[in-house]
């Protein structure tokens, strides 16, 4: 964590001569590591766990757009011992279900982790107006149902509203697709990183920067 770091280790590192990237990847994401790990981590079992939300938009195509409630799945073998979940395990429909589950908890994580950084970055490094309205923003996957989140994007770019219409004369498809799948996960995910990132940058001195940007190193 950032607290934890003394300011002298950066400004040491400055006037040995390590460029801004260097005390950046050595003295200043060592610190933030566990921080990252913990957003990840969350964000991840959020998004093995939103089967509620992301049903209404993955449907129930065999082979298409299944999504498995990996729990559930194991519990239910596994309860008529470890034969019978082997064979579940083997079939089409398991194999499909899993393998699309574990790539849309998987696709959400490195963007959210590019856009959580950036936002993170930007709320505990600047005023700027908008700031609240950003914050706002972070939040609010916090306080939306999943379920709502599920069936937003049904309501909206379904094939009887005006914005479904139009996808559909372009042959953009949303529901029932993987993309549609991935943007529901990403929203209820959304938050996990830059809200274990924005204490920590906030407890960062902007003195360290100040101290970088006068000795020379580039943002």
């Amino acid at each position: 964590m950032i607290e934890a770091l003394d300011a002298e280790v950066e400004e040491a590192s400055a006037t040995l001569g390590a460029s801004g990237a260097v005390t950046l990847r050595r003295v200043v994401l060592p610190t933030l590591t566990p921080a990252l790990v913990t957003g990840f981590a969350l964000a991840l079992a959020r998004s093995v766990g939103e089967f509620g939300s992301v049903i209404f938009i993955a449907g129930d195509l065999p082979f298409k757009a299944e999504i498995a409630p990996l729990l559930a799945v194991f519990a239910g073998a596994l309860a008529e011992g470890p034969p019978a979940a082997l064979l579940a395990q083997a079939q089409p429909d398991a194999r499909q279900a899993i393998g699309l589950t574990l790539l849309v908890a998987a696709i959400p994580l490195p963007l959210n982790a590019l856009v959580g950084v950036a936002a993170a970055s930007a709320v505990a490094g600047f005023d700027f107006r908008g700031k609240a309205l950003l914050v706002t923003l972070i939040d609010l996957p916090f306080s939306v149902s999943p379920v709502v989140a599920g069936l937003a994007p049904v309501l909206l770019c379904g094939s009887d509203s005006s914005l479904g219409g139009w996808l559909v004369a372009h042959d953009l498809r949303i529901v029932l697709t993987l993309p549609g799948i991935v943007l529901a996960t990403l929203f209820v995910t959304f938050p996990f990183v830059a809200r274990e990132l924005i204490p920590v940058m906030v407890e960062q001195r902007r003195a360290e920067e100040e101290a970088a940007l006068s000795l020379g190193a580039s943002g």
